[in-house]
């Protein structure tokens, strides 16, 4: 008796139990997970630059996708494109990226669009960006958590600190001193480093990425009128970067802000925070 049927009856256990951990691994990813990986396919595998996210423009109309897209992935495209129209009528449409998925849209402000290198103060283009944020946070009713990013070469570090308050003479009354990296009260603050003349603040990543954050927090709630109990502000200091540090040189397109749109009704997960 020939033995091929074994053979046979191999590849199709092989094969059953390859569906039954598909099905299994399928089961464990979160549905805005999986509606991601969804437009990922029907898009053609066009993906953006955060992985799982794909642009909004890559997306295809819900009545040409295959399969009708979910209403948050409905509302999502609709709040990017909406982004997306507005900053191509102020002319920014290079300066940010609008991404979406299921849980929210992400608007990527681009390197020295809000801030400069080492500076904490928005500049026009930025207060434009935020004018346009608030207009979606109001038409949509939407949430909004801002992230702060600083590059890898602004501000300083604490073991340039401790290098400087090494080298400087103690006098018989000083303590001391408090970290820079938390001090976010003004060149006042005794945490804040000045520069040789004491004119400016030399603020750490830290410092730089909570005050971009913050400042972007309070135009929208100050000035463009949005309710304050909407909007989360949250800082990475250099610690994501989406461009490495390869050759030792600044990466601008680290240095920025991110605004990340959800419904109130859809808990914040990894994509906001």
């Amino acid at each position: 008796m020939s033995g091929s049927w074994k053979v046979a009856y191999s590849d199709f256990v092989t094969a059953l139990m390859a569906f039954f951990l598909l099905m299994w691994i399928l089961a464990k990813v979160p549905e805005e997970k999986q509606a991601a990986i969804a437009g990922y396919f029907a898009s053609g595998g066009q993906m953006g630059t955060s992985g799982n996210r794909v642009g909004s423009e890559n997306l295809p109309p819900p009545e040409d996708s295959g399969e009708p897209l979910s209403r948050s992935a409905e509302n999502s495209i609709e709040v990017a494109r909406f982004l997306n129209t507005l900053m191509r009528e102020k002319d920014l449409q290079d300066k940010v990226r609008v991404t979406a998925t299921e849980a929210g849209v992400m608007l990527r402000a681009q390197s020295g669009s809000m801030f400069e290198e080492n500076e904490i103060e928005l500049n026009p283009e930025g207060m434009i960006i935020l004018e346009v944020a608030a207009q979606a946070i109001k038409q949509f009713k939407l949430n909004l958590v801002v992230r702060g990013h600083a590059d890898m070469h602004e501000g300083f570090s604490k073991q340039d600190a401790e290098l400087e308050a090494d080298a400087a003479p103690l006098s018989l009354n000083q303590t001391e001193a408090p970290s820079p990296e938390h001090s976010l009260n003004g060149p006042d603050d005794p945490g804040v480093q000045a520069d040789e003349a004491g004119q400016q603040p030399r603020y750490s990543k830290w410092d730089i990425s909570a005050l971009r954050a913050a400042k972007a927090t309070e135009y929208l709630c100050d000035i463009a009128g949005v309710q304050p109990g909407i909007v989360v502000s949250i800082f990475y200091g250099d610690s994501r970067p989406i461009v490495p540090d390869t050759n030792g040189q600044p990466a601008p397109e680290n240095r920025r802000v991110e605004f990340f749109f959800h419904r109130p009704e859809f808990a914040v997960n990894t994509d906001g925070y």
